[in-house]
Parts: C-alpha cells; structure tokens; sequence
C-alpha cells in the first residue's frame, strides 16, 4: 500500500514517537542503529543480541548517559546476555556519565549472578564504588561476595562515606561489619561532616555496632 504525503508524515512521526518512548523507558536516548541491541540486552534477549552484533551492531554503542549494552543487561541482571557481550568483545570497565561501571549496576540492582560473573570475567572492582552500591540498596549478599572478592573497603562516595560509613548506619549485620574491619575497614576514617563510622552508628541507634568500632578504634 503506498502511503499519501500526508500519510507518509503521520508515518514518521508515529515512529519518532515510539522511539521517544523505548528511550525513556530504557534509560535514555539511543543511538537509532543501535538502539534494538539495547533493548534486546536489556530484555535478555540471548538469540537476538547475537543475532545484532554478528550483522554488525556496536557491542560498545553508548547512550547519551555513557551506558552500554552491557550495562544493561547488568542492571536487569541479564547473565546470559552479559557473557555473550563480553565474549564479543563488549569492554567490561566501561564508566558511565554518572561514574557507574556494569558492576555498580549489577551490585546496585542486587543481582547476585551478574556480580559474581562480571568479577569472574575481570570487572575492575576499583573502578566506581560496587560495595558501597550494595550496601546502600541492602543487598547483604553482594556485598560479602564483594568483601570475600577483595573490593575496596575504603572507597569512598562523594559525601566522604566509606563503605563501612554506610553498613553502620544501616545496621547492617554485625557478621557483615566484622567482616569489613577484618578486610581492612578504617573504623576512623571521618566522612566529610566529621562522622566516623562509629558516630553514625550511634546516631542511628545501633549500639552493638557502635560498640564493636569503639573496640576495634580502640576509642575510650
């Protein structure tokens, strides 16, 4: 059927239409060639991620916030996908606009699987701050596979907070916390209002913790 001029117009912009939409529902405006690769890794489209990238789509395309296909499939805890675009040559260490790496979405997201597999394939866990991401979402789990992997306790975030910072006042198990001093943890390191992270657990009611950096502090 061959389409008026007038039916051609309402044509494209039905289409930019649509295409505005997947873009704010996935995160951001794509790059149009490269746009289904994102949403197909995002879905966890194994067949059709394959399928894309072997007739010539970007394993490495950016969206306008810096994010690849691989971080995608990492924030929606996509295993397969993320494998295949890292045996296709998708670059693991990639940092966003806002600082983010594949592994900071996967541990951010709590998806276990997809942490342990972007360790497993090298993900830079100095690159970002994938612990403190766990610890600030709650997921316990990534976190101890975090510490055990050998991540940086003592990264920190733009406030001065330091992972332990963020499971003391969270009242995070004090397995966790222990855990924590023993890979390394500064239990006097001062964010940047002066608060260690023995302050920040008192102040929010946790005296078990607060005890134990007092202890370990070796504080009177």
């Amino acid at each position: 059927m061959r389409l008026t001029a007038k039916g051609r117009f309402l044509h494209f912009i039905w289409t930019a239409l649509v295409a505005s939409s997947l873009a704010l529902a996935y995160g951001g405006c794509w790059k149009t060639r490269d746009s289904s690769l994102f949403l197909a890794a995002s879905e966890g489209d194994v067949k059709t991620v394959r399928s894309l990238i072997d007739t010539g789509e970007n394993v490495n395309a950016r969206d306008t916030e810096g994010e690849t296909p691989l971080m995608y499939a990492a924030v929606r805890g996509q295993t397969q996908v993320v494998l295949l675009l890292l045996s296709k040559g998708a670059q693991i260490d990639v940092v966003s606009v806002n600082g983010e790496t594949a592994l900071d979405r996967a541990a951010s997201a709590g998806f276990t699987a997809a942490v342990r597999v972007l360790i497993e394939k090298g993900a830079n866990k100095e690159i970002g701050v994938p612990l403190i991401e766990a610890l600030s979402k709650g997921h316990l789990d990534i976190v101890g596979l975090l510490v055990a992997k050998g991540a940086n306790v003592n990264a920190e975030d733009t406030a001065g907070d330091a992972a332990l910072s963020y499971a003391s006042k969270q009242g995070a198990p004090v397995e966790i916390i222990k855990e924590m001093i023993a890979a390394g943890s500064d239990v006097k390191h001062r964010n940047k209002q002066g608060k260690t992270a023995e302050d920040l657990a008192a102040e929010n009611g946790h005296k078990e913790i607060a005890e134990l950096l007092k202890k370990a502090a070796g504080t009177p």
